[in-house]
């Protein structure tokens, strides 16, 4: 069992085995491994130049769905099998070529692709069907069952919504979508699989999941969690781990509280309105921290590492620390225009 020790070495954190984990990865070995940590690399990367580089958005999400897919497909199984644990089988190297090309057509035929999102080709709508299911699958293995299930209930309320005002649901019946339609909208527009939630996860949560995996290489996440421990590890009662994990999350979110707190009142400052403003800018971003905060508290609570929640507060702490300096620099220059 993996343990997180301080100076108080009698003192784990609490963790659980790998098989008590939500959605438990694979452990691989030899050229799949080599090519994991390619892709991995090559799409963390990727991610960085996006931040200073031209990419049309839908080739971004595409070629970044794309490695995500592939990755998913190598790391989880799609049962809880034993041998599904350890051995990539065949049908998961079908899932990672069949995701290369469904989301590789959408790249090679960019120019003609985007302008048939209203009438698609046979073509268009098998691979779009295909690319789908892949990310419904992944969904299954990564996150489990509900939001897959989720997905399929919206699709099929928009194939038979007529049908709705025949069972006294007129309310929400609607006139209904052909399949071309559906599929098109889903698969070849950026309001579908490429739409918000992609462009999210493609823009921020990589960047600060590369954050929290630098902090967790260097130590600085352990940093925190080893000077926690010392402070309050060795409480009586048994709860010395969980409140090791409070006062951790408690330094992480009060430092990144206060500088995005910070960066919000120097980009409103002289503007008008700027009380209105404030908590639209600092909000969203407040948000998350609370979140992670509560999720690694619940954590220790419930026997598992709260370790990836400490990390990604530290990630956003590393990145409201450019943030406030940026949001510093803009407000002395409007100051001095």
């Amino acid at each position: 069992m993996e343990t997180v020790v301080a100076t108080a070495p009698d003192v784990p954190l609490p963790t659980a085995p790998d098989d008590e984990l939500e959605s438990p990865t694979r452990t691989l070995t030899g050229w799949p491994a080599q090519l994991a940590t390619v892709l991995a690399t090559g799409l963390a990367l990727y991610a960085l130049y996006w931040v200073v580089g031209i990419v049309q958005p839908l080739v971004y999400r595409a070629s970044f769905l794309l490695i995500v897919l592939v990755l998913s497909f190598l790391f989880y199984p799609g049962s809880d099998a034993r041998r599904a644990r350890v051995h990539i089988s065949s049908l998961d190297w079908l899932l990672a070529a069949l995701a290369v090309v469904s989301l590789i057509w959408p790249l090679v035929d960019f120019d003609n692709f985007i302008y048939r999102a209203a009438d698609p080709t046979t073509r268009d709508m098998v691979l779009g069907a295909i690319c789908m299911l892949l990310v419904l699958e992944a969904t299954r293995r990564t996150a489990g069952s509900v939001l897959p299930v989720t997905a399929i209930c919206f699709i099929l309320y928009t194939f038979y919504g007529p049908l709705l005002d025949l069972v006294g649901l007129g309310v929400i019946a609607h006139r209904g979508y052909d399949i071309a339609r559906i599929v098109g909208t889903i698969y070849m527009t950026l309001e579908g699989i490429f739409g918000v939630p992609l462009d999210v996860a493609a823009s921020y949560i990589i960047l600060f999941s590369i954050y929290g995996a630098v902090l967790g290489a260097s130590g600085a996440g352990k940093f925190f969690l080893d000077w926690s421990m010392a402070a309050v590890g060795r409480s009586g009662g048994g709860a010395g781990p969980g409140r090791a994990v409070t006062v951790a999350g408690l330094l992480l979110g009060t430092l990144t509280l206060s500088l995005l707190g910070t960066a919000g009142a120097a980009l409103v400052l002289g503007a008008r309105r700027g009380g209105v403003l404030l908590p639209l800018l600092v909000l969203p971003l407040a948000a998350p921290v609370l979140i992670f905060g509560v999720a690694a508290v619940d954590a220790a609570g419930g026997g598992l590492s709260p370790r990836p929640h400490l990390l990604l507060l530290a990630a956003f702490l590393a990145g409201a620390i450019p943030l406030c300096l940026a949001a510093a620099a803009v407000a002395l220059r409007g100051a001095a225009e």
